[in-house]
């Protein structure tokens, strides 16, 4: 049903007394999944209050129906005004129920404010004041538990306040205390009691007096006793409370409250139900405190001896009663004390093996705790003889690194110089191989041209024998003279043309050691000139190729050594890359031994380092050895 829709809805309520009866809804006070509840105003019925509350719900259970009839009956016949024996139930004024459209509408007194408002707004209100509001709110759980009943839903939102008087309302969850078989998880979470969170079925009446004691706390507070986030939060808070009862008495200690009050409450809120409580007992103890009565002793007049005996029935009969009552009320004084130092005698008991334990725990921990101590400090003297012994390694190391440094600088200087030498004779060997080669390709064409002039001798001298074999006559020789004369300026121009090749060749044969005339004067025949020629050129042939293996092996010699540079330049790169690496050990140590701090990871930094350091040393021997 949607409550809100029924705002300024009219109910015809008629009755045989007021058949013109109404009942104007006007404003939804507050709804839920049971019913909504309305601000109303009434007409035409009589010199009843002109304005309600009216509760309208859908369903309505045998139990809270027969309820509602005897609460309704009863206050009419008690809470009546001009009724001398005014009874108050402090339960919310019923003034009528009624169906309406297949609804149930129960009709009510008007109140102010809910006690869950009126907490979050007591900041300025006193702690008696609160006090006796906790003593208000006794009074209807007294009157429902007297009837046998059970309220079950006890929370500050079920209390009303009503002029200077709270009052309880909601009585949906109400049942008989006598019934075996209860409903099971009912009420509000945070003021449940724990055998409800345990789900059993057999509860009794102390259920409400641990409701109200978490109602009362919060009322002294102004905050929840059992509080969290979720649901499984509260209720484990709430079952931690049977074993470990500490912390929730600790709250109620810290209340600035009269320690009779304290005690009171802490009762409320013991674990085991048996051991809580009657609401008669609460009320009894809160009344003797907030009401103290002393005992009023009559004033016996002196002049009159006839009342003398009658006062002294009377005062004994005081004393008599007032015994009696100081007996009872010692006798549940005591038993319930007796309890509570059962109780507190076990909750010391307990506690006490607790904090045995936890001392045995703790003793264990502190002797633990010496020997790692005593364990550290070794450690530490051990780690510091360590550390100094690396140290010492350290400055070996630098001073081996400054050393083979100053040695590689050496001979890097040194290879330097060579390589520069090698540099220098390699371009002088480029430019000789050079020249030689030009003074070879001159040579053989000075031999080509010499070649061919030879050829054009040996065809002249050849026609001058043909020519002297032909002249056999004497003009024929004249003739032939004649012709010898003009060949023999031709054979002298040649002979001077042959002197000048005769030097050129004793310049390409100046390694043989011939002293002789011009080798061509003597020559008989071709032949002998073309062996000649073939020899030279032979033996310039076979000097050409020596110096060209030289060249070749220089070549290859020039390809090793440019092999060695490149070389030595890895290897120099190779080597500034160790001499970096060894520069930074020192720095990585310091840096890692800040950062370990116990022995164990301190052993194997050493042993890291100490691998790094043997590895370093053995690359550095096998480089320079």
């Amino acid at each position: 049903m949607q409550y809100h829709q029924l705002v300024n809805t009219l109910l015809d309520a008629q009755t045989e007394e007021y058949p013109k009866r109404r009942f104007h809804l006007t404003k939804l006070l507050g709804s839920g999944s049971k019913g909504g509840a309305f601000l109303a105003s009434s007409s035409d019925w009589g010199n009843n209050p002109k304005q309600v509350v009216i509760k309208i719900q859908k369903n309505m259970k045998p139990n809270e129906k027969q309820f509602l009839s005897c609460l309704l009956e009863y206050q009419n016949l008690y809470e009546n005004g001009n009724n001398q024996q005014y009874l108050p139930t402090y339960l919310i004024r019923i003034y009528e129920n009624f169906q309406w459209q297949q609804n149930h509408c129960i009709v009510m007194e008007v109140g102010q404010e809910d006690l869950y408002r009126f907490i979050n707004n007591s900041r300025n209100v006193s702690i008696q004041e609160k006090e006796k509001i906790c003593f208000q709110i006794i009074y209807p759980i007294l009157f429902l538990h007297k009837q046998q009943l059970i309220h079950r839903d006890i929370k500050p939102e079920n209390y009303i306040k009503v002029g200077n008087v709270f009052k309880l309302i909601d009585f949906g969850l109400i049942r008989s205390s006598i019934s075996e078989n209860k409903t099971q998880q009912v009420g509000s979470t945070i003021f449940q009691a724990p055998e409800i969170i345990e789900n059993s079925s057999s509860y009794t009446d102390k259920v409400d007096i641990w409701s109200l004691g978490c109602v009362f706390y919060e009322i002294l507070a102004t905050q929840p006793l059992f509080d969290g986030q979720t649901h499984q939060e509260v209720t484990k808070n709430i079952k931690n409370h049977k074993n470990y009862p500490v912390p929730v008495n600790q709250k109620i200690n810290q209340l600035q409250i009269s320690q009779q009050l304290k005690t009171i409450l802490i009762s409320m809120l013991i674990y085991d139900e048996k051991k809580r409580p009657s609401i008669q007992q609460v009320y009894d103890q809160f009344n003797s405190y907030l009401n103290p009565q002393p005992i009023v002793i009559p004033q016996i007049p002196l002049h009159l001896d006839q009342y003398i005996t009658q006062c002294n029935d009377v005062i004994e009969k005081l004393i008599k009663d007032g015994q009696q009552q100081i007996k009872d009320t010692l006798t549940n004084q005591k038993s319930f004390y007796e309890g509570k130092i059962n109780e507190l005698k076990n909750e010391f008991q307990t506690q006490n093996k607790i904090n045995q334990n936890k001392i045995d725990q703790q003793s264990g921990e502190i002797n633990e705790l010496i020997k790692q101590v005593e364990n550290l400090n070794q450690q530490k003297k051990q780690l510091e003889y360590d550390q100094q012994n690396f140290k010492l390694e350290i400055e070996r190391f630098k001073q081996k690194i400054k050393d083979e440094e100053v040695k590689f600088n050496t001979e890097k200087n040194q290879l330097n110089k060579e390589i520069k030498e090698f540099e220098e004779k390699i371009n002088k060997m480029n430019q000789f191989s050079e020249n030689l080669k030009k003074e070879n390709e001159n040579k053989n064409q000075e031999l080509q041209k010499l070649f061919i002039k030879n050829q054009n001798n040996e065809t002249l001298i050849q026609e001058i024998q043909d020519k002297l074999k032909e002249s056999s006559t004497s003009l024929n020789k004249a003739k032939s003279l004649v012709d010898i004369f003009q060949n023999q300026e031709k054979v002298q121009k040649s002979q001077i043309q042959t002197q000048d090749q005769q030097s050129i060749i004793q310049e390409i044969t100046y390694t043989q050691e011939q002293k002789s005339e011009n080798p061509y004067l003597n020559i008989s025949s071709s032949q002998e000139y073309n062996n000649l020629i073939e020899n030279l050129r032979l033996e310039f042939q076979k000097q050409g190729k020596q110096y060209l293996d030289q060249i070749t092996n220089l070549k290859k010699e020039l390809k090793v050594l440019e092999e060695q540079q490149k070389n030595n330049k890895k290897s120099r790169i190779q080597f500034k890359q160790q001499i970096e690496q060894l520069k930074t050990p020192e720095k990585q140590v310091e840096s890692l031994i800040e950062r370990f701090k116990n022995k164990q990871n301190l052993q194997e930094f050493m042993k890291k380092n100490n691998k790094q350091y043997l590895e370093l040393v053995q690359l550095l021997n096998e480089n320079f050895c």
